[in-house]
């Protein structure tokens, strides 16, 4: 076992995945299980997708700004504060569900006040628990790194899984709500793990843990916290030379890389394949649900096995791999159900190395710096400017690309029913 794995201490540092898994399975409950939400409100396309925008657009200003918004605490309680945000949309959700609508009135207040909760929440949770576990620990920052894939798609994979099993059992909604309850509780989980097992003071307070090591050991203080003072982005600003040169070509792929991963993985998926039909799948007619979990598992294995592969690989200009993103996405238009599953791959794989080693890169470079978290917001901050370009396009976008995959399919399969009912 080398040096570097031996630092990675995963018995010890193992349950730091449960810190992420909560957090990006209620994300991913946003954008996975979208369609269910915009079927029982009844609201129409645009109108809705300018709602979902709030989960981007809140995740966006909550990335950088959260500094802020957040600014009388520190990051481990801000880290409590989005799940009590994600919570909160996964609270909406269920009353979604549960609730009768009137379909003669505009339900889309509900839409705009769940995606908004969920967008603070994850916006102001991954730039504070990446600085939180790296100063933690190698491991602790390494297991909560690898737990965003597994949160993402234990929905993406299980959700559709469930549903499809219950059918004639209990309505869609009613299995989401369910889903929506378990993400609730295992964020309950999650809390614990981190009042158990990461230092932390008083909920408003100036005072915060710092490694002090020059070893590569892990000891804390209590020290002056740069991060709840209103001139900590100022003065990061100030001083750029020091770390914003190192972080931009890492943020500029991230960007990149988030406007494939949020409007093509899975986003055209959840619209082309409708959930009453079948697809022609390896010469087999399958349930468009079933499909959808085999489309999940090779999304789950992309995203996690690059994590887990490049985590122990020296430092490559990210870049290099957006490559792979653009070819995943010419796969996933081309409206061929095998060949739009490789795509997927392709784009997660990318999206996986992407970010293993900027948050990586990112401590390496920020080391003996108070910029740690100002070089982590800068980048997901950057990054999800893509996400929220996709989020606003992806309907109309959405509708041009189901036009050609109907051409070029016809008389295999049918994509995009969905857009039959509008």
């Amino acid at each position: 076992m080398s040096h570097q794995n031996e630092n990675l201490e995963w018995k010890k540092n193992l349950k730091f995945i449960l810190v992420t898994i909560p957090m990006f399975m209620g994300y991913a409950t946003c954008f996975n299980l979208q369609r269910y939400m915009k079927e029982t409100l009844m609201v129409e396309p645009g109108l809705f997708s300018t709602a979902y925008g709030f989960l981007y657009m809140g995740n966006l200003l909550f990335r950088f700004f959260h500094n802020y918004f957040w600014i009388f605490t520190k990051p481990f309680w801000r880290i409590i504060i989005s799940y009590a945000s994600m919570c909160c949309a996964e609270i909406c959700m269920i009353i979604v569900q549960i609730v009768k609508w009137d379909p003669k009135k505009n339900n889309s207040w509900l839409a705009f006040i769940t995606f908004a909760f969920a967008g603070v929440g994850i916006g102001t949770f991954e730039s504070n628990v990446l600085s939180v576990m790296s100063i933690v620990s190698p491991g602790a920052r390494y297991f909560s790194v690898i737990g965003i894939p597994v949160g993402v798609n234990i929905i993406t994979i299980f959700s559709f899984l469930i549903i499809g099993a219950f059918e004639g059992v209990a309505t869609p909604g009613h299995v989401c709500a369910f889903i929506f309850g378990v993400v609730i509780v295992m964020m309950i989980v999650a809390t614990i793990i981190l009042f158990v097992y990461v230092p932390h003071g008083k909920f408003i307070s100036k005072n915060d843990y710092k490694e002090i090591n020059e070893d590569g050991t892990t000891s804390f203080k209590q020290d002056d916290d740069q991060t709840t003072s209103i001139h900590y982005l100022p003065n990061a600003f100030k001083n750029y030379k020091k770390w914003l040169p190192q972080v931009l070509p890492n943020a500029l792929s991230m960007c990149a890389n988030m406007f494939t991963v949020s409007q093509f993985a899975p986003g055209i998926v959840l619209y082309t394949i409708n959930s009453s039909r079948f697809v022609k799948f390896l010469g087999m007619t399958m349930k468009a649900d079933y499909y959808r979990c085999i489309f999940g598992v090779l999304t789950f294995l992309g995203d996690f096995c690059s994590r887990l592969i490049f985590e122990k690989v020296k430092f490559i200009f990210p870049p290099m791999f957006l490559m792979a993103n653009l070819i995943g996405v010419l796969m996933v238009i081309s409206g061929i159900p095998e060949v739009m599953i490789i795509g997927n791959f392709m784009i997660m794989f990318s999206n996986g190395i992407i970010y293993v080693q900027t948050s990586k890169w990112i401590k390496e470079v920020t080391k003996g710096t108070d910029y740690n978290l100002s070089s982590y917001s800068f980048w997901l901050f950057v990054g999800d400017l893509g996400s929220v370009v996709a989020s606003f396009t992806q309907q109309s976008l959405v509708q041009g690309i189901c036009v050609d995959m109907r051409g070029k399919m016809q008389g295999r399969w049918d994509p995009c029913p969905y857009y039959d009912k509008i």
